[in-house]
């Protein structure tokens, strides 16, 4: 297993290390975690971890984005994650694996277009949270819970800004781990590094990752005193 440290540094240099474990060992890259516990309002979690920060969509002009629009924005900027992630993967990739993430990619592309032609009225929490057909990474064809129920995190916090992992405390080496794409009213620079946390947590789609690990948006967060 490895170290929460080693999860920041992921984050920070994402190319250069899952290039070169996938280079070296020819699978799915390590995650690295820290430790960390969370009350789980709901059934067993899924599985997700950024890899990649991608654009950031500017919060509405009132600073008070509805929830509904918030969830979609989050929901195109995770597909956003996982397209780079598989690209990134698809440069070193041949014969079945290659063929694999050409397919995830279109599956992907096709996700993106269909949110993003979407108005947030329309959106329905959990209309992401699914599997990307034919992808087997690992335990990542585990199953998921028939639907996205809330989390709840007694005391979590991020180390940067976001899209980004957060860390929690009872957090476990193998998860599960959850990557920030959205904040309630739509300004992600609302939850600051460092500050602890109570936070309520919306999955909204898994990523491909062995572990647990959720994208998630912030439903709710307070100052843990």
């Amino acid at each position: 297993m490895v170290s929460g440290g080693m999860r920041l540094e992921k984050l920070i240099f994402p190319v250069l290390v899952l290039a070169m474990m996938f280079m070296l060992s020819g699978c799915y890259p390590g995650k690295s975690t820290s430790s960390a516990t969370a009350s789980i309002a709901g059934s067993d979690a899924a599985t997700a971890t950024a890899t990649v920060v991608p654009r950031s969509t500017p919060a509405s002009a009132s600073g008070n984005m509805d929830w509904h629009q918030v969830c979609l924005e989050a929901t195109i900027r995770a597909i956003d994650m996982e397209m780079a992630k598989y690209n990134m993967w698809l440069k070193n990739a041949n014969g079945s694996n290659k063929e694999m993430y050409q397919k995830a990619l279109k599956y992907l592309k096709d996700e993106k277009q269909k949110y993003e032609q979407m108005k947030p009225e329309d959106y329905k929490i959990g209309s992401a949270f699914r599997r990307i057909p034919g992808v087997t990474i690992g335990s990542y064809r585990g199953p998921l819970p028939p639907e996205p129920k809330p989390v709840v995190l007694e005391e979590a916090w991020v180390r940067g800004t976001l899209p980004g992992i957060i860390d929690y405390k009872g957090m476990s080496r193998s998860g599960p781990f959850y990557i920030v794409v959205g904040v309630k009213g739509g300004n992600l620079g609302a939850i600051k590094p460092g500050i602890h946390y109570r936070m309520k947590l919306q999955p909204i789609m898994p990523e491909s990752y062995p572990f647990p690990s959720f994208y998630v948006c912030v439903e709710s967060f307070e100052e843990v005193k």
